[in-house]
């Protein structure tokens, strides 16, 4: 899987289809694992702001219950300080959700960035410039 995370978006796929044809529930394990929720922040900055700038704010509210502070953080670098206000509102008023559903809305997530990366406005490798301030 770090092998794949790494590779060429287009070598990473031909080797999950040639893996499908002889284990197809290994492939689909393998491309679930790829690239996961707490991959995200790993990203480019602007590919995540990309990213977010389009996605409702309840459904980010709901990725971020039960996150750790640094993953919320990312969030909130991400979006405006207007926006940012809204979403801690609603994760306020959400309260406790189920985790099972916390997990499918973050699978959703996932597939959400998967299409944007397929349709070439972002790319979910690594950012691995290094940034000093």
């Amino acid at each position: 899987i770090e092998i794949l995370k790494y590779a060429d978006s287009d070598k990473s796929k031909e080797i999950i289809d040639s893996i499908s044809e002889s284990d197809p529930e290994l492939a689909t394990d393998l491309n679930e694992n790829i690239f996961t929720f707490n991959d995200v922040i790993y990203l480019k900055k602007e590919d995540f702001e990309k990213a977010l700038k389009n996605y409702d704010d309840k459904e980010i509210a709901f990725l971020l219950k039960g996150t750790r502070p640094e993953m919320k953080a990312l969030f909130f670098t991400c979006v405006s300080k207007r926006r940012k206000e809204i979403i801690e509102q609603e994760i306020i008023y959400l309260g406790e959700v189920k985790k099972q559903d916390v997990d499918e809305k973050r699978r959703k997530f996932i597939h959400y960035l998967k299409e944007l990366e397929n349709k070439g406005e972002i790319s979910l490798k690594p950012d691995k410039d290094i940034y000093v301030t």
